[in-house]
Order: structure tokens, then C-alpha cells, then sequence
């Protein structure tokens, strides 16, 4: 009878160990085939940061592209980001849980894969990946790689929050943020602009702040569109950086914390910080 029941137990083991194999398999796959579309999109054209190139932008912004790339500063056409910190699955103290990601990204056309793992319980992660490819938007978040919870794809609104998400990350590779990006730039007050950008039909803005040197320090969307009980609506959403230090020629902030902002308080999400960050190969060079 022990023998039996033993023979079942490593039967149901062996099932699930091999469910969570395929399930990983499917995963890492799914995410290198949006990788390469990232790839495929981004052109190899040379170019270069020229201070000629910060003419006619608001003061703000003119003093944050100085301050933060050199003269002759390859443009990043592609980028790879190891970030980790704790991301927001409750609303205290007891519902931030480890995670660490990796991020690809592409800048022309814009685009990125984030590849996440949320540390929910001993050898119970959260596979979480957030995509933003040719104009088409996908979040999915599987438990183990194999129990879904979380699966949205396609909608206009996801897309939406998706490029707010891409246009706010260029602070991790701020070349991006040029007009010849396709980045549009208006004034606000003496320390913000607003940048607006366009692709395949989406339109998004963000009011950037900077320092009184020139560093970015907070990145603010008014509407960005938030997942919220089956429905998106559009949240105030900030996200608040420090730390700023120089990665391959260019200066970035390490650490960063995104917050909603919703009715009822302010609902931090994720804090993190960049752990390493890797650019094109044109950038090899740089130190």
C-alpha cells in the first residue's frame, strides 16, 4: 500500500516538474520570438549626439541633454537592461515581493521586451512579461511559467499604457528623447517639458522634471492607462528617480520608483534599480 501510494506521489511530481519544464520552454521561446521582431526592426545607421541638436528645445530639456551626453554620442538603437527590487502584489508592507527582470529595447521603431520573475514563495516565481512590439501590446503573467494570471493582449488601451511605459524608459538610454526620435517637446514651467511621441497611430505625452543641474528626476502621465477590475482607466501615474551616474557615456538614473496615483492615496508598484545595462555595439567603446 506504501509502495502504491509513494509510485503516485512521484507520478504527480514528475507531472508537474515536467508541466513547469515545457511551460519554461514555451516561455523563453515566446519572448526570444519577440526579441528578434525587435531586432528586425531596428536600423544600423550611424549616428551622433551633436550639442547643435538641442536648438529650439525648451531650456530645461536643452540643459538635461548637455549635462547627460557627450559631443559625438553614438544614438542607442538597442538596449539591454538587468534591473531588480521588489514589485507591489497587495496594497502594504507584506505584498512587496522580490523580482528581477530582463529588458530589451528598440528605438526606432520604439519597442520592448521585459522578461520578469516575481519571487511570490519559495521556489514559486511569477513569470511576468510586458511587451510592446510593432505597435502591438501583450502582458502576461503565468505562475511557474504555467498557471495564468494576468492576460491581456491586442487592445488600444494596453498599447497605450504600453508606449507611456516606453516613453518614460528612455530615460535609460536618453538619445531616444531627441526630435530626430520623433519626439516632440514643449515647454511647462522653468524645470518640466512635455514630450510627446507617435507610433503606428498611439499617441502619448509625459511631463519630464528636471533638476536644477540638469538630471532627470520624475516622469508624470496624467492618463496613463491602468488595469483595474477587468477595465482600463486612465490614472495619474509618476515615476520618481535618483542616483544618477554614467553608463557608457551616457548619465542615467540607477534607481527608480513607479507610483499610481489613484482616488483613494498614492499606490507605489515597483522600486528598482539598474544592475547592469548594456547598448548596441557601436557603444562598446565607451566607459
Amino acid at each position: 500500500m506504501i509502495r502504491h501510494v509513494m509510485l503516485a506521489v512521484t507520478a504527480i511530481l514528475l507531472a508537474v516538474i515536467a508541466t513547469a519544464v515545457m511551460a519554461r520552454v514555451g516561455w523563453t521561446s515566446r519572448s526570444a520570438e519577440l526579441r528578434k521582431e525587435l531586432e528586425t526592426g531596428s536600423p544600423a545607421a550611424p549616428e551622433v549626439f551633436s550639442a547643435a541638436d538641442v536648438e529650439g528645445l525648451p531650456e530645461p530639456v536643452a540643459r538635461f541633454f548637455l549635462r547627460t551626453l557627450r559631443e559625438g554620442q553614438p544614438l542607442v538603437r538597442a538596449v539591454t537592461l538587468v534591473t531588480e527590487g521588489d514589485f507591489q502584489t497587495g496594497k502594504d508592507a507584506a505584498g512587496w515581493k522580490p523580482f528581477s527582470a530582463t529588458q530589451q529595447f528598440s528605438t526606432a521603431p520604439p519597442g520592448f521586451v521585459w522578461d520578469a520573475r516575481i519571487r511570490m514563495a519559495p521556489l514559486m516565481p511569477v513569470f511576468v512579461r510586458d511587451a510592446y512590439v510593432g505597435g502591438h501590446a501583450e502582458m502576461i503573467g503565468r505562475v511557474m511559467g504555467v498557471y495564468p494570471v494576468v492576460r491581456e493582449m491586442g487592445t488600444p488601451e494596453l498599447a497605450s499604457g504600453q508606449l507611456h511605459r516606453y516613453l518614460g524608459e528612455t530615460m535609460w538610454f536618453p538619445t531616444a528623447l531627441l526630435p530626430g526620435h520623433g519626439v516632440v517637446w514643449r515647454a511647462f514651467d522653468d524645470h518640466s517639458a512635455v514630450a510627446t511621441i507617435t507610433d503606428r497611430g498611439t499617441t502619448v505625452s509625459l511631463r519630464f522634471t528636471f533638476t536644477p543641474e540638469g538630471d532627470l528626476s520624475e516622469v508624470f502621465a496624467p492618463d496613463r492607462m491602468r488595469s483595474a477590475n477587468g477595465r482600463h482607466e486612465p490614472t495619474p501615474w509618476i515615476v520618481r528617480c535618483s542616483d544618477h551616474q554614467e553608463r557608457h557615456g551616457l548619465r542615467i538614473p540607477l534607481w527608480c520608483e513607479a507610483v499610481w496615483q489613484l482616488p483613494e492615496g498614492p499606490l507605489p508598484y515597483w522600486r528598482g534599480r539598474v544592475t547592469d545595462v548594456r547598448y548596441d555595439a557601436r557603444l562598446n567603446g565607451l566607459k
